[in-house]
């Protein structure tokens, strides 16, 4: 792997972490009221996507920050159905 794509691969697994601030933040506030869990689910496909498509390619500059971010999204996502508010009718 040269110098470009290891910049490559580090910046955008470190892009890839803030989702795990997201989710972070979900469970310590034990509310998940702002977030949007229909695109979030959107985007956990898309990665995921990405991810098969990379792995087939034998891609690992695009695999390995996909495969942080789908980590990163999926925490999102439970900690969001996890702390999900019940709206009263």
């Amino acid at each position: 792997m040269d110098i470009l794509a290891s910049l490559v691969v580090g910046i955008n697994v470190i892009v890839s972490l803030s989702w795990f601030l997201q989710a972070h933040k979900i469970i310590k506030r034990k509310s998940s009221k702002d977030i949007s869990i229909p695109f979030v689910a959107v985007v956990l496909v898309g990665l995921a996507f990405f991810a098969i498509y990379a792995w087939r390619e034998q891609d690992f500059v695009i695999l390995i920050p996909f495969l942080v971010g789908m980590a990163g999204v999926g925490a999102v996502l439970v900690s969001a159905l996890i702390y999900k508010k019940k709206v009263r009718k």
